[in-house]
C-alpha cells in the first residue's frame, strides 16, 4: 500500500510474509485503534550455542527483530539486536530442575523487563519516510511470536521434556500416547488458565500444583507469560512455533523419503519372497 497505515486485508488473498498472515491481522486490530497506528511486531528469537566440541558448555544468546523489516532484511545480521545471554546453566546451575527453571526465568525477567513496558507503552511517535513521503504514525510494539527450537521453546513454556511425561506437546492437551492418532479431539493450551495456575500453586495450593504437573507443566512463574500477545487468546504456548530446519528439513522429509527408499529396496527376503510368488503363478 502506498500509505503504511492503511489496515491489513481481512481475507488474504495470499501468504508471504508476516503481514499477510491472519496473527497479524487479530494482532492489528487489537493494538491499533488510532489513525496514525501501525503495528510494530517484535520477534524474538532464542538458540542454544554450543561454546565446546561436545557442547558441554553453551551459551543462550536471546535477540529479536522487527517484523516491519522483509524476510531478506531480517536475516542480515545488522537487523538484529541481542537483549541478552542466558549463562551456562551447566556450571551455574541450581541444585534443582525446578531451581534452574527459576533461575531461567528471574534471568528472563530481567533482560525483557524494557520489553514488558515497551509492550504497555503509548506508543512510538515516529516520522516514517514510506513512498517517498513523511508520514507522522505512532508505532505499536507488539511481540507476536516466539522463535526457536522445540528444546527452547519447550524450555520457556515450562514444560516437562522427559520422554515418559504424561504431556510432551506445548500446544494441546493431547496425551503422549495418542502422539499418533489423527482423529484425537484435543484443545489448546491457553496462557491465563496456565498463569492462574501457577499463581494458585505458588499460593501453597495442593490441587493446582497436582493439576499443573498432572499437565506436564513446572508450577513455577514464567517471565514469558507478562508478554501481551495480542490477536492470540491461547498466549505463549501457541506463539512458540516449530521452526522449518528441525521439523520439515530435518524431521518429516528425511523421514519420508527413508520411508519410500525402505519400501523399494530389495532385500535377501523380500527377494526370495518375490522368486517364490513368480514359481506359483508358473505353476499355475
Amino acid at each position: 500500500p502506498s500509505d503504511p497505515r492503511v489496515p491489513p486485508p481481512a481475507q488474504p488473498d495470499h501468504y508471504a510474509d508476516i503481514n499477510t498472515g491472519l496473527l497479524y491481522r487479530a494482532a492489528w486490530i487489537d493494538r491499533c485503534a488510532g489513525p496514525n497506528d501501525v503495528l510494530l511486531p517484535i520477534l524474538p528469537f532464542l538458540d542454544k550455542t554450543a561454546l565446546d566440541a561436545y557442547a558441554v558448555h553453551s551459551s543462550f544468546p536471546f535477540a529479536f527483530t522487527i517484523g516491519i523489516f522483509k524476510q531478506t532484511t531480517r536475516q542480515h545480521p545488522k537487523a538484529s539486536r541481542v537483549l541478552g545471554f542466558i549463562p551456562n546453566q551447566t556450571v551455574h546451575r541450581a541444585p534443582s530442575a525446578a531451581g534452574r527453571f527459576s533461575d531461567l526465568n528471574a534471568i528472563f525477567s530481567t533482560i525483557m523487563e524494557q520489553l514488558f513496558a515497551l509492550e504497555r507503552g503509548p506508543g512510538i511517535a515516529w516520522q516514517l519516510n514510506y513512498g517517498g513521503r513523511i508520514h507522522d504514525i505512532v508505532f505499536r510494539p507488539a511481540v507476536l511470536f516466539v522463535i526457536g527450537d522445540n528444546q527452547g521453546h519447550n524450555e520457556i513454556c515450562g514444560m516437562y521434556t522427559s520422554p515418559s511425561a504424561k504431556f510432551r506437546c506445548r500446544f494441546c492437551d493431547c496425551p503422549s500416547e495418542h502422539l499418533k492418532n489423527p482423529n484425537y479431539r484435543f484443545e489448546l493450551r491457553e496462557m491465563h488458565y496456565i498463569k492462574k495456575l501457577i499463581e494458585r500453586a505458588s499460593h501453597g495450593e495442593s490441587a493446582a500444583d497436582a493439576l499443573l504437573k498432572e499437565m506436564s507443566h513446572r508450577p513455577i512463574p514464567n517471565a514469558f507469560h507478562e508478554l501481551l500477545f495480542p490477536g492470540n487468546s491461547m498466549g505463549l504456548n501457541v506463539a512458540c512455533p516449530f521452526d522449518i530446519m528441525h521439523v520439515l528439513e530435518h524431521g518429516l522429509l528425511p523421514h519420508l523419503l527413508e520411508c519410500v527408499r525402505y519400501t523399494k529396496r530389495e532385500t535377501p527376503r523380500n527377494r526370495s519372497a518375490k522368486v517364490t510368488l513368480d514359481k506359483a503363478s508358473v505353476s499355475k
